[in-house]
């Protein structure tokens, strides 16, 4: 399989609400309901969501990554599988979970510590940027605790905890990335999230 090229870096250049990024909502007799592509990725592994404004679940699945390869590879291998949902779904947009710039970590004298995500924010621009130079379609992003808050009604539920939810919700066993990209798919029709643009 070809690897996937990046040819620029994204920034968020502006914000929309849901109302804004979404299509007018249409009631229309027969009319299928619009519907949203999530992607949550972590280091061995990424998540996929299709939900319509109904709050169907359409698609619950996630790829695993071996450690043998490269970023460039799995980039690849993640806009392969969005070109795939895509032409089986027909979703309005790709959302993602924004990576903070910073996190909170322990040293080893047990104090906690603000740490940059540089290896994390360097991965998530590039993904960005390979959906926006591979895809046609808009990509967002909704913070963390935005999404959590919106769908779980709370911002500090673990992984397992939203596994567990999401599981029951779906009636099979779910792991926490494709826990995530339901949360991200779903508070994308919650008037109370913000999408920011990726451009």
């Amino acid at each position: 399989m070809n690897t996937t090229s990046v040819k620029k870096k994204s920034t968020n250049a502006r914000s929309k609400t849901t109302r804004e990024a979404l299509p007018p909502y249409s009631s229309e007799p027969g009319k299928i309901p619009d519907c949203v592509l999530a992607i949550d990725q972590s280091s061995t592994r990424a998540g996929f969501a299709v939900v319509n404004s109904r709050g169907d679940i359409l698609h619950l699945g996630s790829l695993s990554f071996s450690t043998k390869m490269t970023h460039k590879m799995v980039r690849a291998e993640i806009v392969w599988e969005v070109k795939r949902l895509i032409d089986v779904y027909h979703p309005v947009l790709i959302v993602l979970e924004h990576v903070d710039e910073y996190r909170m970590k322990k040293n080893a004298a047990g104090v906690w510590k603000k740490i940059h995500n540089t290896d994390v924010i360097r991965c998530f621009h590039r993904i960005v940027a390979a959906l926006i130079d591979n895809i046609e379609l808009p990509v967002y992003t909704v913070p963390t605790n935005a999404f959590k808050a919106a769908v779980f009604k709370t911002s500090r539920i673990g992984k397992e905890g939203a596994a567990q939810q999401v599981s029951l919700l779906y009636g099979k066993p779910v792991n926490h990335d494709m826990a995530d990209a339901w949360g991200l798919a779903a508070c994308c029709f919650c008037r109370s999230v913000t999408l920011h643009k990726e451009e």
